[in-house]
């Protein structure tokens, strides 16, 4: 377990360890290093109909951060990221979730 304290500008600046329990229902963390982090955004791609409707919430997006070197791979390049999935690489700083 840990705990951590937030600024007034909501980053996180202090993380301790609180404990060596495993609570299996709370989200996982996975950590990128603040020198080799990169603004990055998945999309995912959600039912277009519910029924007879238009779903306007059919297209989902999920900011994040991902480590520099996904700049370099090129566009339409199947990637694994960690605790999330695989993605296709969409160019620039975006990839569309593709599947578990």
């Amino acid at each position: 377990m840990h705990s951590s304290n937030r600024n007034n500008s909501g980053r996180l600046i202090i993380v301790e360890q609180t404990g060596d329990e495993i609570n299996q229902d709370m989200p996982k963390i996975q950590w990128v290093a603040t020198e080799d982090a990169l603004p990055y955004r998945v999309m995912i791609a959600r039912e277009l109909y519910i029924g007879e409707n238009y779903n306007t919430n059919s297209l989902e997006r999920c900011e994040g951060f991902a480590e520099s070197f996904v700049s370099s791979l090129n566009e339409g390049t199947q990637v694994q990221l960690v605790r999330f999935g695989f993605c296709r690489l969409n160019g620039g700083n975006a990839a569309i979730f593709t599947h578990r």
